[in-house]
């Protein structure tokens, strides 16, 4: 006994079998199984693109400091930015620090007169996803780390 999901005004024995449909929806089910790691691998470097631009907008402004002040900024506060440490949305902009949309969040350690370092350490779901880079630093030399092992975060 053959099970049929007809057409709409069709006539017969026309349209679908179970199986058909089934082997259509595995099918989809393959493609997403492959489509989806590969979006979100991809939207964790994009993330982190923006996390990297912000940290280059913080060097550039600590630079800029330098030359005017002849020493490095203490705090972000010195540089034009909030109190503490900022927190980026996923568009690279200022989000509150209990943002669960918020990606990095930037601070500056190791401040003397003449060196920084300044930090994007992974918040929320980017924390999670990229278990790869974890936190990028940049010091005041351009010199680029990560906390953790990948070997293509910059």
């Amino acid at each position: 006994m053959n099970c049929y999901i007809s057409r709409i005004g069709g006539k017969g024995n026309q349209g679908f079998t179970l199986i058909e449909l089934m082997i259509v929806v595995a099918i989809v089910a393959l493609l997403a199984a492959v489509g989806y790691p590969s979006y979100t691998a991809y939207v964790t470097k994009s993330h982190r693109q923006a996390g990297k631009n912000f940290l280059y907008s913080v060097a550039d402004r600590q630079e800029q400091f330098f030359q005017d002040n002849k020493r490095y900024a203490a705090n972000m506060i010195e540089l034009g930015y909030g109190p503490g440490f900022i927190v980026l949305d996923d568009n690279g902009q200022f989000t509150d620090a209990l943002d669960k949309d918020g990606k990095y969040v930037i601070d500056m350690i190791n401040i003397t007169a003449t060196t920084y370092t300044v930090r994007a350490t992974p918040a929320f779901m980017q924390l999670q996803r990229d278990t790869e880079c974890m936190a990028l630093t940049l010091t005041h030399r351009g010199e680029q780390d990560v906390t953790g092992d990948g070997d293509n975060c910059w």
